[in-house]
């Protein structure tokens, strides 16, 4: 049974399975978040019902499929024979989403799409995949739906959508809820179900209306009638923008819509870039500007300031289409130039960096020659992507990206046929898109949705712009493939009749907001005349005249303009005055004392990594370390996690099979703990986590056998392994006083390594970097690098041992070597020799205990083979240090305890905003608040401003 309700009220909704359209469900399901509603969209309920180990098709699994489909079919095919078009396969695929819907006449071309489709969904389903149409299809034939089902705001249905509600009424209990909606009201006639409308008229409805010169000022226009709205407590949450293509006014939005809004994050588009150039490079595109367009995405092993010149090289002598692989000469066309020495290497270098980047791309190509071997094919292309470091490089900036790359690999290894052409290759790399788009929300936003595609939800204003008639009502656009003369005439008609009804119905759902605003533009994004859409007619216009500037952009405009026509003079002193107070900018924040009192009570717990983070900047430290603020994210292994992973192996095997390491078991030791790691931390070993860990595991083995050499020829034994400092540790936090209260400061270092005679307890602390750490002692003077230092201190005044406790170095270990490409004489063994250097300070007076006479083939101390006492220190420097670092955390706690929590980043190499999570929250603002500079002094400047003797 099939019923229709225009309201829910006497209806228990526990009793049914609800039903939603797909970009409503995370409506509902907010609407009825205290409930415990069956809530999911069809195309998920589907799925449910579907009780089968095939899986859903993707988009790159349903090009690979189509493409062999068409090739195993074209000499069958009367109609579709000897395309040329690249686009004809996602042509097909576009066709086939909505072929069905379609009544279509007999001809040559229906038969080979026919065909076509039948052998595409035979061939899904014997490589265990099924589309939405084959679900529809499985679902109605297998299941039985004798249950309660309630269909909420319906707005439109195809032709598979109504075989199931048809299926669905005859077992079943079915509600309706389809808003008198004219065009669904007939189609339900179709399957017998009638419905009486109600007869809504909108003749007396009142809208408020403008017309605009063009997109521009249309954007503008409803940013200040926002801005208006929001200075009467409305809420960004209240608001709705209704546009006939999101993708049209998106550009506008950016740039004059000064409100944050729901807008599409991109990612896989430096990805699909390098694809696409690469394609045609592999198919014969070695024009300069080919290359040049691939070297400017950053991912080969180039200089920027290298790239530039060879682009300039490039465009000054008109060299765009010659070919990449012709070496660059003097006077290329014969034009008289001079060229200095200068000149001369320069263009030299340009030749080496063609020669570097096109060997490797002549010897991909002379491999691929001759092969037809799908997955050897494949190999040889994967082996130059990762060899020329591209995919690391992809991978590091654009990480969804790469991982659509390497599934479509894997794809079509699967499912291509085992002999194929490099053109089958290359079709399929350049005509799947590795880009995505979701939704990019905030906490309080605008919606902005597409006309055909929108609902009000619990909206108190909605926008509907665009409103011109060659966008609204929306024309019935055909299957790809199809043409009018390809379907029935009757049904055509049907589908315009619907479209039309379709399109009214959405208009009059909007007009059922109580605050409507429609515009238009008087000229389209192509700068065509337009006419306002007809639907304006239904209802009484109101002319928005109001004029005053409530957009603190459209304040600036307005004021730039009288500037730049010399009227300063006759400025309206209201406006001016609004300007200056929206440029009021106080970065100073403060907290009152009474709330630092609850947030930090009498004993301040924070870590060394802390204290740095209020040295950048104090609101930093207040949004991460105070409030504890958190940015959602993906649990995945990524580049981010290499750190973490790299510390694990290098504890692990340092600390449980040191002594039994050798060069036939050390690889396997990695794979070992590589598996735990993964285990432990609950990651998925799949073909990018394998190829990190492939990469990571190498540089790891060269670091561990570096470590072992090291262990050697010191007399320092590796003692603690992420060494905790703590209340109920060996090692108690660090305390600095602040009258009654008191900071407490802990940590984990990652390593202690001891050595004891008879009267001296000597350490030393290792710290593992995966990137690149110099240790400069200025950076001290500005509350940055304190970590070692802190934790030295923390060492030196505990109870340890009772013997006199002597920190003798605070070392960073390089734990990530990235590999280089090496010039022609360069020494490999000693160049990866200073790679591996550990860098930091070291007490001049425990030298011997160190390294003895091998100190300068491990630490970065040494200069020619003697110390270099800029990188040493003795006991009263480093005390002398100790109390300026305790200063500066007690002047920290009494700011902290005093509310102070201004936004002051500093700048330079430590740049504070560089990776800032709460740059969105804190008003700096770049282009006009300055950053605090880094002071640069030499380690021995330093210690003699705090009052140490340097050379004692």
């Amino acid at each position: 049974m099939i019923k229709i309700i225009n309201e829910l009220k006497d209806i228990n909704l526990n009793d049914y399975i609800i039903i939603v359209p797909p970009y409503m469900e995370l409506f509902y399901k907010e609407k009825y978040i205290d409930y415990n509603y069956n809530i999911s969209n069809i195309n998920n309920f589907l799925m449910d019902e579907y009780n089968t180990s095939k899986r859903l098709v993707n988009k790159y699994v349903s090009y690979i499929i189509m493409d062999k489909v068409y090739n195993k079919l074209n000499n069958s095919l009367s109609y579709y024979t000897d395309i040329t078009s690249n686009s004809f396969i996602n042509d097909l695929l576009n066709t086939y989403d909505k072929y069905y819907e379609y009544e279509v006449n007999d001809s040559n071309k229906i038969n080979d799409l026919n065909m076509l489709f039948n052998e595409f969904e035979k061939e899904l389903s014997n490589n265990g995949y099924y589309t939405i149409n084959m679900l529809y299809k499985s679902v109605i034939e297998e299941n039985n739906f004798n249950g309660n089902y309630l269909f909420l705001s319906l707005s439109n249905l195809d032709r598979n959508e109504l075989s199931l509600l048809n299926k669905m009424g005859n077992e079943g209990n079915v509600l309706l809820n389809i808003n008198n909606n004219e065009s669904l009201s007939n189609k339900l006639n179709g399957i017998g179900i009638s419905n009486t409308l109600e007869d809504i008229s909108f003749e007396n409805k009142n809208v408020l209306y403008k017309s605009l010169n063009d997109l521009c000022d249309e954007v503008s226009f409803i940013s200040n009638d926002i801005s208006k709205k929001v200075k009467s407590d409305a809420s960004l949450d209240d608001i709705l923008i209704i546009c006939p293509n999101t993708n049209i006014y998106e550009p506008y939005f950016s740039l004059y819509l000064n409100h944050p809004y729901n807008k599409n994050e991109y990612k896989g588009i430096l990805t699909n870039r390098f694809v696409n150039s690469f394609c045609d490079l592999l198919y014969g595109d070695f024009s300069n500007s080919k290359f040049i367009e691939m070297l400017k995405l950053g991912i080969f092993d180039v200089d920027k300031k290298m790239v530039d010149k060879l682009d300039n090289y490039i465009y000054s002598w008109n060299l765009e289409d010659e070919l990449f692989y012709i070496p660059f000469k003097y006077n290329p066309n014969g034009n008289k130039k001079s060229f200095t020495e200068k000149d001369v290497d320069d263009l030299d270098k340009l030749n080496d960096i063609k020669d570097s980047i096109i060997m490797p791309i002549k010897f991909l190509l002379e491999n691929l020659k001759d092969v037809t071997n799908k997955t050897e094919m494949l190999k040889l292309i994967y082996t130059y992507l990762l060899e020329e470091k591209i995919i690391n490089k992809l991978f590091n900036i654009d990480e969804e990206g790469v991982n659509n790359l390497i599934s479509l690999f894997e794809y079509m290894n699967d499912y291509m046929e085992d002999e194929i052409s490099i053109e089958n290759v290359i079709n399929v790399l350049k005509n799947n898109n590795l880009y995505d788009s979701k939704k990019e929300s905030n906490i309080n936003f605008i919606d902005i949705m597409n006309y055909d595609s929108s609902y009000l939800g619990n909206k108190k204003h909605v926008y509907l712009i665009g409103f011109i008639n060659s966008d609204i009502p929306k024309t019935l656009n055909l299957p790809n493939l199809l043409t009018n003369d390809d379907v029935l005439k009757d049904d055509l008609i049907k589908k315009i009749d619907d479209n039309n009804n379709y399109s009214k119905y959405l208009f009059n759902t909007i007009l059922s907001c109580d605050n409507v605003t429609i515009t238009y533009p008087k000229l389209s994004s192509q700068l065509e005349l337009t006419e306002e859409c007809s639907y304006l007619n239904l209802v009484n216009k109101k002319e928005i005249t109001d004029k005053e500037i409530y957009d603190i952009n459209n304040f600036y405009k307005k004021y730039s303009i009288l500037l730049s026509e010399e009227k300063t003079n006759k400025i309206n002193n209201k406006i001016f005055e609004k300007i200056n107070k929206s440029n009021e900018h106080n970065l100073k924040y403060k907290l009152d004392k009474n709330i630092t009192e609850e947030l930090y009570e009498n004993v301040l717990n924070t870590s060394p990594s802390s204290i740095e983070r209020y040295f950048k900047c104090p609101f930093y430290y207040f949004c991460e370390s105070t409030l504890k603020l958190k940015v959602k994210e993906k649990y995945l292994f990524d580049s981010r996690e290499v750190g973490t992973f790299v510390h694990y192996i290098l504890e692990k095997i340092i600390k449980n099979d040191i002594n039994e390491i050798s060069v036939s078991n050390i690889d396997d030791l990695i794979l070992k703990y590589s598996e735990n790691y993964l285990e432990d931390h609950g990651k998925i070993s799949n073909n990018t986590t394998k190829y990190v860990l492939r990469v990571l595991s190498k540089s790891t083995a060269l670091i561990i056998k570096n470590i072992v050499n090291e262990l050697r020829v010191t007399k320092f034994r590796p003692t603690y392994f992420e060494f905790k400092i703590g209340d109920d540790k060996i090692v108690k936090p660090l305390e600095i006083k602040l009258d009654d209260k008191v900071i407490k400061i802990g940590g984990i270092i990652d390593r202690v390594d001891t050595y004891v005679d008879d009267n001296n307890y000597y350490f030393r602390i290792i710290d593992y970097k995966t990137g690149k750490k110099d240790f400069k002692l200025s950076d001290v003077l500005d509350g940055l690098n304190l970590q070692m230092l802190i934790y030295l201190l923390a060492i030196k005044e505990s109870k340890i041992s009772n013997l006199n406790i002597i920190p003798s170095a605070l070392l960073y270990y390089p734990a990530l070597i990235k590999e280089e490409k090496y010039k022609v004489g360069d020494n490999k063994d000693e160049i990866l020799e200073k790679k591996m250097r550990m860098v930091g300070m070291v007490n001049k007076d425990d030298v011997d205990i160190l390294e003895k006479d091998n100190i300068g083939r491990f630490i970065n101390d040494t200069s020619r083979g003697v110390l270099n006492l800029q990188k040493t220190y003795d006991l009263d420097n480093l005390n002398n240090l100790f109390t300026y670092i305790k200063k500066m955390i007690y002047n920290m706690g009494k700011a902290l305890y005093d509310g102070n929590i201004e936004v002051n980043p500093i700048g330079d190499k430590h740049d504070a905003c560089l990776y800032c999570k709460y740059s969105s929250i804190c008003k700096f603002d770049k282009k006009y608040d300055k950053k605090r500079k880094l002071k640069k002094y030499t380690n021995k400047e330093v210690f003699e401003m705090l009052g140490g003797d340097y050379n004692a």
